[in-house]
């Protein structure tokens, strides 16, 4: 009966006259107890009496004066049954399954008494009339309480909506469908159903009816004119994400979801919807390692993060917390975010705490200091430049940081005595083709020889792009996209593997649990995703419709990442989803200098990468790993010519760079590709 009077007060605030104006003049209100209990009563004790003249239509002589009392009988016995029973003091939803049970049942103990009072004064002769009478007015109630409901449903339903589709004709499809048609701010009305469950074909919920499988969405789509698609489906997978995005590519339609459970219990309701996320069109699960043994690594030690503002470091340090580390201090040279890191770990922002430290990684002085005073244990390595096209114009900027910045961390780390080290790396690690890719390159070997050198578990983690990373290509799409384009892609057939944050910095907490000394640890992330695809599906998310404009590789920049070199297909073995691998390690005795001069880091570059067969970048394929259990050993191809990048039609076609070979790393023919910065580290 809430809903009745919920619906009562929503119909006059529309004007209509389902309860008149006057009454609420007069101090009537409509959603008061005892109206609720006089209108229902009443139609009830009138459908009552109803019955009773039915049963005495279809039984000439039945209503006589013992009948007419057994009349009033039945009438009184259900007003106070359904009182007693809450179908009178707003228990139920009116037209509801509950309520109308209830009204049954109520019905039923008043003809029960009927017929026993019939029996004490009139013998058997009325037993067939309280039954017709009883069964006519069971029949009316329930179908006065539908055309009140259906009254109501019409009065409450959204008027100026936007007509949508929902996949999945479930319970959550169902609830969804119930909640967009009673309530009139709605912005969206369900006109029809899709499923994959072909019992269902014929199902109708609510008025809407199932049209379809969800391989029909854009014919369902066109047939009806909606405007979109609401997928009411609890923990579906990224696959069929991906073909109803598919579906709507070419249109200026949408496809958004309804959030889980659990994250409906911190909403407002059911009906509050979400953009799918684009980790959903990835075309693969996500499905984090598990982490439960880096609990007993670190719960209980002191640990260190370098890179702690940053969008792995700031979440790395947040799952760090919750394994119960003994300290945990937070390093990083960018003070705004060490202030957003702290407002997100403890909701203010002080800074005066010592596990927040305030220094760069290039100085050696300040990191010998730090390390003294807090003696860390265990040390993720998450700090680093990571902007590509940055790089490439300021080649000595990631030689200082990169390279020499993560040797001060290592030193560090070795002089005091670290039990365990994590270097975070990048896909672009992996035959290097930029500024970028090779000082990491270099990070990973001086990672590999101070393993080597000390015997500890010193590791490095090298994985693909970050969704939602600062800097990364998905937020600039967004904020493109918010713009009204045009959305720059830098090649058509531009491929990249993605993770998520989190799933990012619970491989990092995995390889220090499973990660041997000296070793790169690669996630399998499933196939790569072309990022002209993940860019037209987030326009038609956005339901708007938005230029993509090719601007065409940048120097460094490749068509299509790789997650090994050469030197570490002799030694590959796997744990679950994560790939163990071994690079060749680098002497740091032999690093030029920090202030060295360009033509000086070049060299470097060149040899000590093509001392590791990596200055055959345009020439060598892929290394593709085994379908395998642990302890088997991959080989790569022979070498093969990699095909020209074409431009690809393009909205706008930016001419891209006569050849990628510009890049300033000497030696490491930039093989096409890329899509812009990727945040890996800080």
């Amino acid at each position: 009966m809430a809903g009745a009077s919920e619906a009562l007060e929503d119909a006059q605030d529309r004007g209509t006259t389902l309860w008149p104006r006057r009454f609420t003049q007069a101090g009537i209100e409509r959603n008061t107890p005892w109206v609720v209990a006089l209108v229902l009563g009443a139609c009830d004790l009138v459908m009552w009496a109803l019955g009773w003249l039915v049963a005495d239509l279809l039984l000439p002589g039945v209503v006589i004066v013992p009948a007419l009392v057994l009349a009033l009988v039945s009438i009184a016995v259900q007003f106070v049954a359904g009182a007693l029973l809450g179908v009178y003091r707003h228990r139920y939803i009116v037209g509801s399954v509950g309520e109308l049970r209830t009204v049954a049942l109520a019905s039923a103990i008043s003809a029960i008494a009927a017929a026993l009072g019939s029996l004490a004064f009139a013998g058997d002769r009325f037993f067939g009339g309280v039954l017709l009478a009883w069964l006519a007015a069971l029949v009316l109630m329930i179908g006065a309480r539908q055309a009140l409901r259906m009254a109501f449903d019409r009065e409450r339903a959204p008027r100026d909506a936007q007509d949508v589709v929902i996949v999945g004709a479930g319970i959550l499809g169902a609830s969804l469908i119930d909640h967009l048609l009673s309530d009139k701010h709605s912005k969206y009305r369900p006109v029809a159903l899709v499923d994959d469950d072909l019992a269902k074909r014929a199902m109708v919920v609510r008025g809407v009816p199932v049209r379809g499988r969800t391989m029909d969405l854009a014919r369902v789509l066109d047939e009806t004119g909606a405007d979109g698609a609401i997928v009411a489906i609890s923990e579906a997978d990224s696959d069929l994400f991906s073909r109803l995005a598919d579906q709507v590519d070419t249109s200026a339609r949408w496809v958004r979801t309804v959030p889980t459970f659990s994250e409906m219990l911190t909403r407002d309701s059911i009906g509050r919807l979400v953009d799918l996320d684009v980790e959903d069109l990835v075309g693969r699960p996500i499905t984090p390692p598990d982490t439960s043994a880096a609990r007993e690594v670190i719960a209980g030690r002191r640990v260190l993060v370098t890179g702690a503002g940053g969008s792995i470091g700031s979440e790395l340090c947040r799952q760090i917390k919750k394994l119960e580390p003994a300290s945990l201090v937070m390093l990083d040279r960018d003070e705004s975010a060490l202030h957003a890191l702290s407002m997100s770990l403890q909701g203010s922002a002080l800074l005066d705490q010592p596990e927040y430290v305030l220094a760069d990684i290039r100085d050696r002085e300040a990191l010998d200091a730090v390390f003294t005073e807090h003696r860390p244990e265990v040390v993720f390595h998450a700090a680093a430049l990571k902007h590509l096209p940055m790089l490439e114009r300021f080649p000595a900027e990631g030689w200082k940081t990169n390279v020499h910045g993560s040797r001060n961390v290592i030193d560090a780390a070795e002089q005091h005595g670290v039990e365990r080290f994590v270097n975070v790396s990048t896909d672009k690690a992996a035959r290097p083709t930029s500024i970028l890719g090779a000082s990491k390159r270099v990070a990973e070997g001086l990672t590999t020889d101070a393993a080597d050198r000390t015997g500890r578990r010193y590791v490095s983690v090298r994985f693909g792009n970050v969704i939602g990373s600062r800097g990364s290509a998905i937020p600039a799409f967004g904020q493109q996209i918010r713009n009204g384009g045009p959305v720059t892609v830098t090649h058509k057939d531009v491929t990249r593997y993605f993770m998520t944050i989190p799933e990012a910095c619970q491989l990092v907490l995995f390889a220090l649990s499973v990660g041997r000394s000296g070793e790169t640890l690669v996630l399998e992330m499933g196939e790569p995703v072309k990022i002209v695809d993940i860019a037209r599906r987030m326009i038609s998310l956005a339901g708007v419709s938005c230029e993509i404009v090719f601007t065409g590789l940048r120097p460094g920049e490749k068509l299509a990442e790789e997650l090994f070199t050469p030197d570490e297909n002799t030694v590959l073995t796997r744990s679950g989803r994560v790939w163990h691998v071994r690079n060749e390690p680098i002497a740091e005795g032999a690093l030029p200098a920090p202030a060295a001069p360009e033509t000086a880091i070049d060299a470097f570059y060149t040899q000590v990468l093509a001392e590791n067969d990596l200055h055959q970048v345009v020439e060598g394929s892929p290394v593709v790993p085994p379908d395998a259990d642990a302890g088997t050993t991959a080989r790569a191809p022979e070498p093969a010519p990699a095909p020209a990048p074409a431009p690809g039609p393009a909205a706008v076609q930016v001419a891209a760079p006569e050849t990628p070979a510009t890049a300033r790393t000497p030696q490491i023919a930039a093989a096409t590709s890329a899509d812009g910065p990727q945040e890996m580290t800080k």
